[in-house]
């Protein structure tokens, strides 16, 4: 599997760091100030996803936030649910003042919800997404994300499937590092 952790033991694959992005990307929005944060994450059966949960409540309890001012909701990556599920929450009692979105799809829905809304990004909320998709540096503001490194990731796939076949003994469970991308949708200081 490629961008996915198999369940299976006896299955390989390789992905990257979700959890400990999510871990940075929330302690970053707290230590900026944010203390209202929502997790707007793609589907839980997606173990991208499930990493991404984890990260982001480990960033709350590593900084002594408490879980009480922070909430999580599930979405599908490419749906009107995301923008539908921002807007809830943006016109709420108490709005996010950030937002960790489980995908740059989902964030940019995040962002068009606002900007309906006259909600200021970053001011009012910060956002931030996943994959670093190339439209990330175009949406407006553009869009702090997290970087996979695709490269990376299938050419060790590649190796791994061709090792197998060759019956060399090979590492079948990879893990490569993500990069925090910081454009202008979080606050100066992020």
């Amino acid at each position: 599997m490629i961008g996915h952790r198999g369940r299976r033991e006896n299955g390989g694959w390789v992905d990257c760091t979700h959890d400990k992005a999510a871990q940075e990307l929330t302690g970053r929005l707290l230590r900026a100030g944010r203390s209202r944060l929502v997790l707007l994450n793609g589907p839980q059966q997606v173990s991208a996803c499930r990493l991404r949960s984890k990260g982001f409540w480990t960033a709350l309890d590593a900084e002594g936030h408490p879980r009480s001012d922070a909430a999580e909701h599930n979405v599908p990556f490419e749906s009107g649910e995301a923008k539908v599920m921002a807007t809830k929450l943006l016109t709420g009692r108490r709005p996010p003042d950030g937002i960790v979105a489980g995908s740059d799809a989902i964030a940019s829905s995040v962002l068009d919800a606002a900007r309906a809304l006259g909600v200021g990004v970053p001011a009012d909320v910060a956002v931030t997404g996943f994959d670093d998709q190339q439209f990330a540096v175009h949406t407006a503001p553009t869009l702090t994300t997290v970087g996979m490194p695709l490269g990376q990731i299938g050419q060790a796939a590649a190796r791994m499937l061709f090792d197998l076949i060759d019956g060399r003994a090979t590492n079948t469970k990879i893990v490569l590092p993500t990069t925090v991308i910081v454009r202008n949708s979080t606050p100066e200081g992020f």
